[in-house]
């Protein structure tokens, strides 16, 4: 069986080859769930967009279609792709604002969990003042948001998913409308 590669051709050939319908749809599809879950403007989406079609031509040196297909491997660069993506705009908010970024922390074999402790120094009432707004957050969310957060306490993101019965990035767009309630109460760090 002959291995497919795109070293060999033209690089303007090369490169329609590569950007398909389906990818420029996957890459749409990525900068939109970004675009709602950290709020950026057009312009960086833009950016986000051009940097993830940089990825994918940039990796597809590697390409082995004995390994997998061509949109399976485009889906695993931008994947990798969102996650620096979400790295650096957590990293910009902690500089901008002075303040650890509210979310998950990566565990050694790279999966994102979320961080339950983050509050280190508060006293025991500002801990109940909090537990109230959070409570009175929660209780102002539609049902399904309610049950995603109350499964997402105990559970990785990935398990909260399967227990829910929804995909993964179902289950990262509920965990984006639970963000943005606790951004309109005020609650973002």
């Amino acid at each position: 069986m002959a291995k497919t590669t795109f070293s060999n051709v033209s690089e303007q050939t090369r490169n329609s080859s590569i950007i398909d319908d389906y990818v420029q749809g996957r890459i749409d599809f990525r900068v939109r769930q970004l675009a709602l879950m950290f709020d950026i403007d057009d312009n960086r989406q833009d950016d986000c967009r051009q940097d993830m079609i940089a990825e994918i031509l940039t990796a597809a040196r590697r390409f082995d279609s004995a390994r997998a297909s061509w949109h399976t491997f485009v889906n695993r660069v931008l994947d990798v792709a969102v996650k620096r993506f979400t790295r650096l705009e957590c990293q910009r908010y902690e500089y901008e604002s002075g303040c650890p970024a509210m979310g998950y922390d990566e565990t050694t074999d790279g999966h994102l969990v979320p961080v339950t402790d983050r509050v280190d120094d508060h006293d025991d009432f500002a801990q109940r003042d909090l537990q109230m707004d959070v409570s009175m957050v929660l209780s102002r969310m539609p049902r399904r948001l309610q049950d995603a957060a109350e499964v997402l306490k105990r559970l990785s993101p990935a398990e909260a998913a399967r227990a829910l019965g929804v995909t993964r990035s179902g289950m990262h767009f509920l965990m984006s409308e639970i963000r943005s309630h606790f951004r309109r109460a005020g609650l973002t760090g």
